[in-house]
């Protein structure tokens, strides 16, 4: 099978500010770890490239300087929609508490 390139852009400001992707292959049920990344010289903003074989299946983070929070789930993780959205958008939770969130319902894809 031909391997694709993905690549989402990627923000972390002092002030607070995020823009983030948690790249899901729901083929292999794992979170993706970035094949390469780039990042400016203040490491502030850049660009994470994955590389593989199925599709990615992207679940944005995003949070403004000010604070104020989005997500944005595609439908193929429409089962998990309502609580990714209390766990970044309700809940004084981080990124990784959204990770763990999503690597939760993956497990549950391959039990059953």
């Amino acid at each position: 099978m031909e391997k694709k390139v993905y690549e989402f852009p990627y923000r972390r400001t002092r002030l607070g500010g995020l823009t983030k992707v948690i790249a899901v292959c729901l083929e292999c049920k794992k979170i993706l770890a970035p094949s390469r990344v780039y990042r400016s010289k203040t490491g502030n903003h850049g660009v994470d490239y994955y590389v593989h074989e199925h599709s990615i299946v992207p679940i944005w983070l995003e949070q403004s300087n000010s604070g104020r929070r989005s997500i944005s789930v595609p439908p193929d993780v429409q089962e998990i929609k309502d609580l990714l959205e209390i766990t970044w958008l309700y809940e004084d939770s981080d990124v990784n508490d959204v990770v763990n969130a999503v690597r939760a319902y993956l497990l549950s894809l391959s039990k059953s």
